[in-house]
């Protein structure tokens, strides 16, 4: 990113791209929905191939970039699993299996709750994206107002608890409780 965006420019175009990349995920699980319940898992898969094949096109018109390595392989592992570097490390990895979650186990979850309806999973995904911007915006001007220590201890606090509580839904509004508290506190705020 650092290469291929302009010095002066560069919070502009990683706005740019952060709101490409949001509005997608508001139209994306709609648009799988639809896509589902018109044509089967079989379009929806084939789509997704092309779409992925579509994003490495932009790879081929950058320039090479020679990395130099301060050190090995082997050595990277020590470091990961330093002491110095433990508690960041073990952040990282919570952070890969709340993805995973959040990836492979929450959208099943949904599945049953709307009891395989693929139209209103998807509409109902859209939708909470969509208020988790809104809210990404009010939350964005009140930051300001607050301390970045303190604005961090609330919203991991948020962030946990909205991870306990959609462990714990059973209904449709449960979840649109859930996932809108849940939002509130992202780090992506």
């Amino acid at each position: 990113m650092a290469i291929s965006t302009s010095n002066g420019k560069r919070g502009k175009q990683l706005g740019i791209l952060r709101t490409i990349q949001r509005a997608f995920m508001v139209l994306a699980p709609l648009v799988g929905g639809l896509l589902i319940k018109a044509y089967g898992y079989n379009a929806a898969f084939i789509l997704g191939m092309i779409l992925v094949l579509l994003s490495a096109v932009p790879l081929w018109f950058m320039p090479p970039y020679k990395v130099q390595y301060e050190f090995g392989y082997f050595e990277t592992y020590k470091k990961v699993f330093s002491k110095k570097f433990r508690s960041m490390s073990l952040s990282m990895m919570s952070y890969g299996a709340e993805n995973i979650v959040g990836a492979a186990v929450w959208p099943i979850f949904l599945f049953t709750i709307f009891n395989g309806d693929l139209l209103q999973v998807g509409g109902f995904a859209a939708f909470i994206v969509l208020l988790s911007l809104i809210l990404e915006l009010v939350v964005g001007k009140e930051t300001d107002k607050v301390s970045p220590r303190k604005m961090l201890h609330i919203g991991t606090s948020i962030y946990a608890v909205g991870w306990l509580w959609k462990g714990l839904v059973q209904t449709v509004t449960g979840v649109f409780a859930a996932s809108t508290f849940h939002s509130l506190g992202s780090p992506q705020q």
